[in-house]
């Protein structure tokens, strides 16, 4: 007990004890306090039941104990309150070093963003420059079309080639030969229930009973069975320059891109030229308003004179 004692008055009087720690030696002191009200009240029921019995040296000897109990609470209930005071500091601490730890993360990830946002003009003007790149090229492609030298084939779309998901051909999946019960008569491919074909002349010649036709020959013939999977068409891209939108960078400054309506070639390249003859010097700053007057006294006011009297108020002064 004296050693945990000694150990909760050291915690209760260092500087960089942790909440954790603070903590765990708050529920040791509640339960030495919790013991030590019990050792006082044993204590003074033993004094007051030897009141009619012991001698003063064993009443001396009570009192002493009772004594001896009582300050062990009253340090207990000490330590206790000053755990929990430091406690309440270590918290508070903590918590503001969480809080100083968000913000300067946040502080240092605002910083990286902002000198990443500064790239964002390069980046649009890059991508100015690729639609223009791409237009010119359709541009040519269309004229080298148009008329087309000897045994070549046409030249495909830039954006036809890269942006589009390709088709893919009716293929055969699987194919197996079987003999199979057919009609004589038919050109094409017509299984027939072999459970309704009676035996004819031949092992590959028999017939079946029609309500309708009446007897029909058939003959079991070499089959082809192809499983085919359907042709799946391309998935072309809408042209970049029709879905494009690049506000502008600040307030006031023309926006590097904004999508066309009908994004061909020779429109991109239009509002390319259009948009290269403003500039964006002018726009980084708003102009100046009018001045405007404004009027305010400067020092104090000069000092009243005093009202000049008259030849009559004089004489009756005198």
């Amino acid at each position: 007990m004296l050693k945990k004692i000694k150990t909760l008055m050291g915690l209760a009087q260092r500087d960089d004890a942790t909440a954790a720690d603070l903590r765990a030696s708050l529920l040791d002191a509640e339960s030495e306090v919790a013991a030590a009200r019990q050792a006082v009240a044993a204590a003074e029921g033993a004094y007051t039941g030897a009141l009619l019995s012991a001698d003063d040296a064993g009443l001396r000897g009570l009192q002493s104990a009772t004594a001896d109990a009582k300050t062990r609470l009253a340090r207990a209930e000490a330590i206790q309150g000053a755990l929990r005071g430091k406690l309440e500091d270590a918290e508070a601490y903590e918590a503001e070093m969480v809080r100083r730890q968000r913000y300067d993360a946040a502080l240092a990830q605002a910083e990286e963003a902002r000198r990443t946002l500064h790239l964002y003009p390069q980046m649009a003007a890059d991508l100015v420059a690729l639609l223009e790149t791409v237009a010119r090229a359709e541009i040519a492609i269309a004229e080298a079309n148009a008329d087309l030298p000897e045994g070549v084939p046409e030249l495909q779309g830039v954006e036809a080639t890269v942006r589009s998901i390709p088709g893919k051909p009716r293929r055969v999946a699987r194919q197996v030969k079987r003999k199979l019960w057919c009609r004589e008569d038919t050109r094409r491919p017509e299984v027939v229930d072999e459970a309704t074909v009676k035996p004819g002349p031949s092992p590959d010649h028999g017939f079946f009973y029609s309500k309708i036709a009446g007897t029909v020959p058939v003959v079991r013939r070499e089959v082809l069975m192809k499983e085919i999977v359907a042709a799946v068409p391309a998935r072309p891209s809408p042209s970049l320059a029709g879905e494009i939108n690049l506000p502008a960078f600040l307030p006031g400054q023309w926006a590097p891109w904004s999508k066309l309506e009908y994004a061909i070639p020779s429109s991109v390249l239009s509002r390319i030229a259009e948009r290269a003859g403003h500039g964006n010097d002018d726009a980084l700053s708003d102009p100046d308003p009018l001045p405007v007057v404004e009027m305010e006294f400067v020092g104090d006011a000069p000092p009243k004179p005093e009202p000049k009297r008259g030849p009559a108020k004089a004489a009756a002064i005198r």
